[in-house]
């Protein structure tokens, strides 16, 4: 049996995968590599047969320590299926990842976790809103979608002789045919329509591809703190920089899913209907509700309260 070292079979796997991935995905699975690769260190150059549980643990703890134990789970998911891969090309007799428990997650409170807008919240941020980040928190609102995914909307997936806006998710590559809500149809109807491949919003767009998602993130955040949402961050300069746990903030972006989610069952929708429109990650609930009508969709849509 040829051997292989850990840095080359690590290499070849991300190269054979990346026709299969979209861009997005290859750059994160590539990042996730590379982090484990300088973890191992000089071990990186020994044979993936001298692969132990110690090492993959001790990566494990390492991010779980300056990142978070949900990101030191993701990563030790796909460090396993990079050695299943391995294992079916018999480099390895048994995947050592596979015996490393992913860690328990700490449920936040209600003070450390995301929360849910009010609508007096939302007005609040469309009042100092510029134009094209109003539509973009109705769009947050009435989809539920994500900030990528509604960053990067163009034209040709806005169909208002049909009502519905198409989606596919940048995160689970999930196909929706999303009813536009009547609040949200009427801020369409105001702009001059563009070619398909335009744009939806040109200028939060074109910031989106140079700033990616942090530098919208930070930008939305500006208008919470114009809101009186949030306080404006104090920068203070520590030895440690960036280390240490990322905190999950109170307030985001992402706020709108749950905000949809509990807006649509305080108007009395069922969980199944909430589900289509805010779509599934998992793939089974994604096969059993496909089935939904749009016409049960825009009605739950049209319950929520115009911002």
């Amino acid at each position: 049996m040829p051997g292989s070292t850990i840095r080359d079979f690590t290499t070849g796997w991300l190269t054979n995968k990346q026709p299969e991935w979209s861009e997005r995905t290859h750059e994160k699975y590539t990042g996730v590599i590379n982090c484990f690769l300088d973890a191992l260190g000089p071990m990186a150059d020994n044979e993936i047969l001298l692969l132990r549980k110690v090492h993959i643990a001790g990566f494990q703890k390492k991010v779980a320590k300056e990142k978070s134990p949900a990101t030191a789970n993701t990563m030790l998911k796909i460090i396993r299926a990079m050695l299943n891969e391995a294992r079916r090309e018999e480099l390895i007799d048994n995947n050592p990842a596979e015996l490393v428990s992913t860690l328990k997650i700490r449920r936040p409170d209600d003070d450390g976790g995301r929360r849910v807008f009010t609508m007096k919240q939302v007005k609040a941020m469309l009042e100092v809103a510029e134009p094209e980040m109003r539509l973009l928190i109705r769009l947050g609102l009435y989809t539920g979608q994500r900030l990528g995914d509604l960053c990067n909307l163009k034209w040709g997936q806005i169909d208002l002789e049909l009502g519905e806006i198409r989606i596919q998710t940048s995160k689970t590559g999930r196909r929706q045919k999303i009813p536009i809500a009547g609040a949200l149809r009427s801020d369409l109807l105001t702009l001059e329509q563009g070619q398909p491949e335009n744009p939806l919003m040109p200028e939060i767009n074109a910031y989106y591809q140079r700033a990616k998602s942090s530098g919208m993130s930070k930008r939305f955040r500006a208008v919470m703190v114009k809101a009186g949402i949030v306080e404006k961050r104090k920068h203070k300069a520590t030895s440690q920089g960036r280390a240490g746990p990322r905190k999950v903030a109170p307030y985001s972006f992402h706020c709108f899913r749950h905000t949809l989610t509990t807006m649509l069952k305080a108007a009395g929708v069922s969980a199944p209907v909430a589900q289509e429109i805010i779509g599934h990650d998992s793939e089974a609930m994604n096969r059993h509700y496909t089935h939904l009508d749009s016409a049960v969709l825009r009605d739950a849509l049209n319950q929520i309260p115009e911002a």
